[in-house]
C-alpha cells in the first residue's frame, strides 16, 4: 500500500510540474501589508513566502524599517499617529489556511476515548474534508522613528476550538546608540515572540507547514480532555508533522500547570515566550548576535491559551550567526544557539511526587541559496538536568533531532519542496497512567501511553503560487521506517496526504 501511494504521489508531481513549466507567468498583483506600505512586490523580502531572503531578514532585524534606515526612508511610509482609514491596509494583514487530508495508518487503538473505555481512537484509514482551519490576523509597523510593533492573533480549530489567541505581541526599540554612530549595533524586543526567528532555519518560515497532532488527554475518571494536573497523559493518534530539529523531543514531562508536553511540539528556543532580548550587527553585515531571557519553556500556550507564566525561574538563550554572502544569486548563513532552561519542566515520579528538572538545548542551522535552489538544515541536541535518583532504564536524559529541507523554484509560480526529519526521542522509557471505571468499587485499568522511540519522516510538497500572496499545494508525508504495527503512531504512520491553500492579504 505504501509503495502505491509513493508512486502515485511522484506521478502527480510530475504531471503538475510539467503543466507549470509550460504555463505562463502572471505579473504580480495585490500584495499584503508591508508590501502595500512600501509599494513593493512581496518577493523583495521573500524567497518566496513564507521564506525570507537576506533583504527580508535585515528588514525584520531593523524593526520593520527598510534596511539601513531609521524610519522607513520612502515617501509612501506613514507613522501610526498619522494613520487614516485609507491607510489601515498598510498595517493590517490576514492569513487563511485550510487543508483536506487523507491519511493511511495501521496502528492499533492506543488509549481511552471515554471514562470506562479501554481504548481511544480507531485506525485512521480515512479521508477528512475540513473547512479552512487556520486564520491569522497580524498588525505590524512603526509607531515612531525606531519604534516598531508586531501583533498576531491566531485561530486554530484543532487546538483551541476556533478562539483567537496570541502567538506574538511585542515592541521593538531599534538602533540603540545610533546618535553615537552605533547604528544597527543593538535592537531590543520586549513582549511575546519566537526567539528562533533570526536563526538560519526559523521554524515559522518553513515551506512545509506544521500539521497538528490528533491527541486525547486521559485522566483518572474526569471528562475526556479535562486534564487533572500531573495525572493526565497525551494519547497520540497522530503526532505533529513538523520539523523535528525544532521540537521538544522528550516523553513524560509536564509544564508547571500540570499539562503534558508533546515531544513533537516546538518549545524552548524554537517556541514562543514572554521576555526581553537584544540583537544586532556591531561588526557589519557578516555577523549577528542575539541574547535574551524568557519564561520557562514548559509553558504550552498553544495547547492552553492564556494560562500565564507558572515558572518563576526564567530561561536564558543566546545565538550567533555568520552571513557569508549577499550576492544577487547566492547567499549562505550559519548560526548556533544555546538555550538554558532553569527548573522549567516537571517530571512526575508517583502520587504527589514531582521533580523540577531543567531542559538545556544547543543547536546549529544553516542555509545555502543559489539562484532558484534553497537548501536549509538544522540539528539540535537536548539534555535534561537536575534529575533525582531514578531506577535504571526509567528515563533517558538526552535527545536529538535534525531536519534537512530543499526548495526548488521550478518557475516563478511553481515551488517544489521536500524535507527529511529525524527524531531520537528521550524521556520516560515507558509511562503508564491509570484510568478507572466509576463504580461502587473502582476498577483500575493500567494503560501504557508513552514509549520512547525514534521517528523518521519525509515530506514532499508542490506549491503553486497563483499570485505572490496566494498559493495552493499538494503534500505527502510518509514514514521512512515503514509500517510496524502495534500501538505507537510514531512508527505506524504510512502516508499523510494533504491538499491545501494559503492566502495572505
Amino acid at each position: 500500500m505504501r509503495g502505491g501511494w509513493t508512486i502515485g504521489m511522484a506521478a502527480m508531481l510530475t504531471i503538475v510540474v510539467g503543466g507549470g513549466l509550460v504555463g505562463s507567468v502572471e505579473e504580480a498583483g495585490a500584495i499584503p501589508a508591508f508590501a502595500r506600505k512600501y509599494e513593493v512586490n512581496c518577493n523583495v523580502c521573500h524567497a518566496p513566502v513564507p521564506r525570507l531572503n537576506p533583504y527580508g531578514e535585515r528588514f525584520m532585524e531593523n524593526g520593520y524599517q527598510l534596511p539601513g534606515t531609521e524610519d522607513g526612508g520612502i515617501i509612501g511610509k506613514k507613522k501610526l499617529g498619522d494613520l487614516t482609514i485609507n491607510d489601515v491596509g498598510n498595517f493590517v494583514g490576514f492569513r487563511v489556511r485550510g487543508q483536506s487530508t487523507f491519511r493511511v495508518a495501521d496502528y492499533s487503538a492506543t488509549g481511552s476515548a471515554s471514562v470506562g473505555s479501554a481504548v481511544v481512537g480507531k485506525p485512521h484509514d480515512k479521508a477528512e474534508f475540513i473547512r479552512p482551519d487556520f486564520l491569522s490576523m497580524f498588525v505590524a509597523g512603526t509607531v515612531y522613528k525606531n519604534i516598531g510593533f508586531y501583533v498576531d492573533l491566531d485561530s486554530i480549530e484543532s487546538l483551541n476550538g476556533g478562539n483567537l489567541f496570541t502567538n506574538r505581541m511585542f515592541l521593538t526599540f531599534n538602533n540603540i546608540g545610533s546618535q553615537l554612530g552605533a547604528k544597527n549595533w543593538a535592537h531590543i524586543r520586549v513582549g511575546r515572540f519566537d526567539p528562533s526567528s533570526f536563526s538560519s532555519f526559523p521554524l515559522l518560515r518553513t515551506q512545509l507547514d506544521v500539521i497538528f497532532s490528533d491527541m486525547a488527554l486521559i485522566n483518572n475518571g474526569g471528562p475526556v480532555g479535562a486534564p487533572i494536573p500531573f495525572q493526565a497523559a497525551p494519547i497520540l493518534n497522530r503526532f505533529d508533522l513538523t520539523s523535528f530539529a525544532h521540537v521538544h523531543k522528550f516523553y513524560g514531562l509536564y509544564n508547571h500547570n500540570g499539562f503534558p508536553i508533546s515531544p513533537f511540539l516546538p518549545s524552548g528556543y524554537n517556541g514562543f515566550g514572554d521576555g526581553i532580548e537584544i540583537h544586532g550587527r556591531p561588526f557589519g553585515d557578516w555577523f549577528f548576535y542575539q541574547a535574551g531571557v524568557i519564561n520557562g519553556s514548559g509553558e504550552n500556550f498553544r495547547l492552553v491559551p492564556a494560562m500565564g507564566d507558572t515558572n518563576r525561574m526564567k530561561d536564558a538563550y543566546g545565538m550567533i550567526r555568520f552571513d557569508f554572502a549577499r550576492a544577487d544569486y547566492f547567499s549562505a548563513s550559519l548560526s548556533g544557539f544555546g538555550y538554558f532552561g532553569n527548573n522549567n519542566l516537571i517530571l512526575p515520579l508517583g502520587p504527589g511526587q514531582l521533580a523540577q528538572v531543567s531542559q538545556r538545548q544547543v543547536g546549529v542551522s544553516a542555509y545555502i541559496r543559489y539562484k532558484m535552489i534553497d537548501l536549509h538544515a538544522a540539528y539540535s541536541f537536548d539534555k535534561i538536568s537536575n534529575l533525582p535518583v531514578l531506577p535504571p532504564g526509567f528515563f533517558d536524559d538526552t535527545a536529538s533531532g535534525y531536519s534537512v529541507a530543499l526548495d526548488v523554484r521550478a518557475t516563478e509560480q511553481l515551488l517544489l519542496s521536500t524535507r527529511y526529519d529525524f527524531l531520537d526521542g528521550g524521556g520516560v522509557q515507558n509511562q503508564t497512567v491509570q484510568n478507572f471505571i466509576p463504580a461502587t468499587v473502582p476498577i483500575l485499568l493500567p494503560l501504557t501511553t508513552i514509549q520512547r522511540t525514534t521517528t523518521s519522516v519525509v515530506g514532499v510538497q508542490l506549491k503553486y503560487y497563483i499570485r505572490p500572496n496566494m498559493a495552493v499545494m499538494i503534500r505527502n508525508d510518509f514514514n521512512v521506517l515503514g509500517s510496524q504495527g502495534g500501538v505507537m503512531p510514531e512508527r505506524n504512520l504510512r502516508n499523510f496526504f494533504t491538499l491545501g491553500f494559503d492566502l495572505i492579504f
